[in-house]
């Protein structure tokens, strides 16, 4: 007999209720509950059904989590709620100053403190109504994120549809198993294809598939870490019983949260989980303390871009012994000879590790570090392994020598027996041009944004890029570039407004990206605030630059041993020509009556930005009538400390100088509305 189409949708609707509850006991409990065969023959009887009729197909079916048709591009998702990030304590005694001043903040002497992993991840929101998922969203800048819905489906232990049908917003972190990350290694090296560097980096990547059909494949999974927007107080007044509440809804909760009041107890758990992160599934870098009560929460409230009632601590880097193999050398854009550990596969955090920086011959030989013999790697994050030392190796030392020769042009290099660096000086050598080109067109300096390392490798191979003014002569080889791979003519179009573009850009942009030692973008805003012209700063002599606060030796013999140059001062003379923004323009004093903490400061900056370009905010503190140094001196009275800061942190303690973190720094720039 026939069916019609209300008995055929309650038959697909039955499918879709056994599936979603066999996936949510195989993913989320670990427990199946049937075998894969009798899983795979309901799947492909809800299959059929929906293919020929897709009109009564549900929005969130199973089916739907192997990818769609591929996308043209995400769309931006505004938040309802801002996606904040986490300020991080690194040790026992910040986590214990955290804690104090917050709980003098709530006036209470002791409080309720959920731990969790902190899971090395990507982050979503994730918005349901009428009991369906509706919408997924990346973090993005925090305000705007993008539409990444279509892939979020395709995550397995994930439920499309829930029990509850008022409006809810969720938030979790997407990550790949380390089981899955190395099953997909094994496979691209089979294929001689590069394999991932780490599991966050491959579970991000696959999240901003535009074709979640390959998103599909990769397997992620989601811890539900929070509950944003919820009316129903009864589930959301406190931290912990929301989460509980969202595992009865089917959402995977780590296990390994745990609630705790005292320090000690609160210390004890993230010691233990640091002991035990190598044999988790999945990688995490830290543990994630929250107060509990809401109400506590709204009386911490949040910073510009972190909560105030809740903080990272941040595990330690991971360290592993290993053999060292062989010692290769690389070539830097101003021919710097590096020394690049290879070595013994070893895993750590999860990752496979083949390869450490060693800096340089002074380094390995006072380390004891040699050929053949044990060697101690440490690996942080993102952060490229490096070699810290060696035990004591049995095997008898021999010293080790860089080369005296450069690897790839072969021209002899020039060595300083004070630092022990070696150069290579041929400045038409083709791996160091090519390295210049790359720095030259990167976010940071003149971000020509289509100009990638193999397309600039096949442009200097080809002869049609022999020098970094040939880039503003490519239009001339239009036709050429576009018969390479992979560049057809809309990008090559692209490319040169790109290029056009980058030639209105201010001269402290330009003066960064001539790569002249020891000047990166902090150092060219001071010199071309001061100089005004490259003409003025070419002719600068010794005295004057060493005047300028910040400006010490090496900085001041490196500019002048730049212009000196005869190659340099032809490659000046060119890039006037092609009209790169050779002077200072003096800014419009729009803000002329803010006054801030910056004005009139000799302001330095330490460390890595992560939340705003660096640049820019050096230029906003100028704006501001901030001046900007770079180097901790008497006169110095304020520090801006970004992540992974150097010696200017405790020189800047020692001399009592003010401290202003990345997240106070922008809350700053909000709150006199200036950014």
């Amino acid at each position: 007999m026939k069916k019609n189409n209300i008995q055929i949708k309650k038959e697909m609707i039955s499918l879709v209720e056994q599936i979603n509850k066999f996936d949510y006991h195989y993913y989320v409990l670990d427990k199946p509950l049937i075998s894969d065969i009798e899983y795979d023959q309901l799947f492909r009887e809800l299959y059929n059904l929906e293919n020929l009729h897709p009109q009564l197909m549900e929005l969130n079916s199973p089916t739907q989590r192997v990818g769609g048709q591929p996308l043209e591009a995400f769309e931006q998702v505004n938040h309802n709620t801002k996606m904040l990030s986490l300020s991080n304590v690194f040790d026992e005694n910040e986590l214990d100053d955290w804690l104090t001043k917050s709980m003098k903040e709530i006036g209470k002497k002791d409080a309720e403190i959920i731990c969790e992993p902190k899971i090395d991840g990507l982050a979503v929101t994730l918005l349901y109504d009428k009991g369906q998922l509706m919408q997924a969203a990346t973090r993005g800048d925090g305000l705007v994120g993008e539409d990444v819905t279509a892939n979020i489906r395709t995550i397995r232990n994930l439920p499309l549809s829930i029990d509850y049908q008022e409006k809810i917003e969720i938030r979790g972190e997407v990550y790949i198993t380390r089981d899955i990350f190395s099953k997909i290694n094994t496979e691209r090296i089979k294929q001689n294809l590069e394999p991932y560097m780490n599991p966050r980096n491959l579970a991000a990547g696959s999240i901003r598939q535009l074709d979640s059909a390959i998103t599909a494949k990769r397997k992620l999974q989601i811890f539900i870490y929070q509950m944003i927007v919820n009316e129903d107080k009864d589930i959301n007044h406190a931290h912990f019983s929301s989460l509980k509440y969202l595992s009865t809804l089917g959402f995977p909760i780590n296990k390994l949260t745990k609630s705790f009041s005292k320090i000690s107890e609160i210390i004890n758990y993230c010691k233990n989980l640091e002991s035990k992160r190598s044999n988790l599934n999945y990688e995490i870098d830290g543990v994630v303390l929250k107060f509990n009560d809401v109400e506590d929460q709204k009386i911490l409230g949040e910073r510009a871009r972190s909560p105030k009632w809740a903080t990272a601590y941040k595990f330690k880097a991971e360290q592993k012994m290993t053999i060292l193999k062989e010692i290769d050398v690389t070539v830097g854009r101003t021919g710097l000879l590096t020394p690049v550990a290879t070595l013994e596969p070893i895993i750590i955090g999860g990752v496979t590790v083949k390869h450490a920086t060693l800096h340089n011959e002074k380094y390995i030989n006072e380390n004891n570090i040699q050929i053949g013999g044990k060697v101690i790697v440490e690996r942080s994050g993102d952060v490229i392994p490096k070699i810290i030392g060696a035990p004591n190796n049995s095997i008898k030392f021999q010293k080790y020598n860089i080369p005296s020769k450069c690897p790839f042009c072969k021209t002899m290099v020039q060595k300083s027996l004070e630092t022990s660096e070696a150069y290579c000086i041929n400045e038409k050598c083709q791996i160091r041009l090519t390295k210049n080109i790359i720095y030259f067109v990167s976010k940071d300096c003149m971000n020509i944004k289509g100009l990638g390392g193999q397309i600039i490798e096949k442009l200097v191979s080809e002869k049609m890029i022999q020098g970094i003014e040939d880039i503003y002569k490519l239009h001339q080889f239009k036709n050429e570039i576009t018969k390479l791979e992979k560049m057809g003519e809309k990008l090559i179009g692209n490319l040169l407004t790109e290029i056009e573009n980058s030639k209105n850009l201010p001269f402290s942009k330009v003066l960064t990206s001539l790569g002249i030692k020891h000047v990166g973008s902090e150092l060219a805003i001071i010199l071309t605030s001061k100089f005004m012209t490259i003409e003025n700063l070419m002719n600068a002599n010794y005295e004057e630059l060493e005047n300028i606060e910040g400006i010490g030796p090496k900085v001041s013999n490196a500019l002048i041993e730049y212009f000196q140059n005869e190659e340099n001062k032809k490659l000046i003379s060119s890039l006037r020509k092609h009209g790169l923004n050779l002077k200072e323009q003096l800014p419009e004093k729009k803000h002329e009556s803010i006054q801030s903490i910056f004005t009139n400061k000799n302001i330095v900056l330490t460390g890595s930005l992560e939340k705003g370009s660096r640049t820019k905010i050096l230029n906003i503190l100028q704006e501001l009538g901030g001046h900007i140094n770079n180097t901790i001196t008497k006169k110095t009275e304020l520090l801006i400390v970004g992540s992974n800061p150097g010696s200017k942190l405790d020189k800047a303690k020692k001399n009592n100088i003010l401290i202003m973190n990345e997240d106070e720094l922008i809350s700053e720039l909000d709150r006199i509305n200036y950014r």
